[in-house]
């Protein structure tokens, strides 16, 4: 049982928050107009994690001799972030490496994109929706879609709406924020055109007319599949991904005709409204998530301040412990640590804790990660 030193991913699409969740692992020191994403636990080249064994920093991945089978990931979300989609197959120095589910879950209103909707959906949306029509050239394909939808003709219609000329682009915006602005009543789904037409340039801001729009309440739930678009839009979120995961994010405000080539060829086009879910009630105080396949396990931990001592589930390998609220503490074959929001514990496999919270006037939250 031991503290982890994780890190903070800078990006300059998000503002970090004196309220929000992830700004409580941030030290002092940073300075709240510096802009961020996300904290990530894991062994990941770029932003490794360190396990803390009497004041000596060691990499996570030396210490437990191999890479972490997972990224853990908890992400702030001020502005929207390009569209990402995890690749089904990356062929990397001749070796094979294949990718399944990510577990996401809310910790606050989670607005997000994911995965094409319905085709009915999409048609309704073509049809109604001048602007829309005007970014694709394949009018044959366009109208059989209309007439008759399909898989195939939508992967045909996506690619001519993602090559749209960035002068037709700019046209259509323009006339869309007109024709949303002369509506008496604005349905959610016009508030978000509206908002993201304050942040994005470029075809993004009509994405949400093809891919659904998700908001997730608390504690609510979404697995997403490989090769499917999404990109988070605002709020904070718990995410874990198999660490062979190779995530590409398109930036289509580029001209480069490759970048959007990409995104175009990897996509499943598979639609439909995803499955929200909402834990599975292990006992009274832990709630569990987990991927279709059971590989990835997330257990959200509830403890009253009462100073009663509750015991973890017993796993047979190692998982990481992540405190967002309250205090309290850990105790393990007579050894004891502190717990206090921004705490990140690693524990060994077959360990048998329990944990207290010693909070006044709050319950001590926790997240347990852990792989099958």
């Amino acid at each position: 049982m031991y503290n982890l030193i994780s890190n903070i991913d800078i990006n300059v699409s998000t503002k970090v928050k004196n309220s929000s969740i992830i700004s409580k692992f941030i030290n002092n020191n940073i300075k709240c107009n510096e802009t961020h994403t996300e904290l990530l636990v894991g062994t990941n080249d770029n932003y490794p994690s360190y396990i803390d064994i009497n004041d000596n920093k060691i990499l996570l991945k030396y210490y437990i001799k191999s890479e972490l089978p997972y990224l853990f990931k908890i992400i702030s979300v001020e502005k929207a972030l390009s569209i990402q989609v995890h690749k089904n197959v990356l062929e990397y120095n001749n070796t094979l490496i294949t990718t399944k589910q990510d577990i996401l879950i809310a910790l606050s209103r989670f607005e997000i994109l994911y995965k094409f909707r319905e085709l009915e959906d999409i048609k309704k949306f073509l049809i109604n929706i001048e602007e829309l029509q005007n970014l694709i050239y394949d009018k044959v394909s366009l109208n059989l879609f209309i007439s008759n939808p399909s898989k195939i003709l939508l992967k045909k219609i996506f690619k001519s709406f993602i090559q749209a000329p960035d002068e037709l682009v700019d046209y259509n915006i323009i006339n869309l924020f007109n024709t949303i602005n002369k509506k008496k009543e604005k349905t959610n789904l016009d508030i978000l055109i509206c908002k993201l037409i304050t942040l994005h340039n470029n075809i993004e801001i009509f994405y949400p007319y093809f891919i659904n729009y998700i908001q997730l309440n608390k504690g609510e739930s979404i697995n997403i599949d490989i090769n499917e678009p999404y990109s988070y839009i605002y709020g904070e979120c718990i995410k874990c991904l198999s660490q062979s995961e190779y995530t590409i994010r398109v930036n289509l405000n580029k001209k480069d005709k490759k970048e959007k080539n990409i995104i175009y060829h990897i996509l499943s086009y598979n639609c439909g409204y995803p499955q929200i879910n909402y834990g599975y009630k292990k006992n009274n105080y832990t709630i569990l998530y987990k991927t279709a396949f059971n590989e990835l396990n997330i257990e959200n931990i509830i403890i009253n301040n009462d100073n009663k001592l509750y015991s973890l589930s017993i796993q047979n390998t190692y998982s990481i412990l992540i405190v967002l609220s309250g205090r309290g503490f850990i105790i393990s074959h007579n050894k004891y640590k502190y717990l206090l929001v921004g705490t990140i514990i690693y524990l060994e496999n077959n360990v048998d804790c329990k944990i207290t919270c010693t909070s006044q006037y709050e319950k001590l939250i926790l997240y347990r990660i852990f792989k099958q």
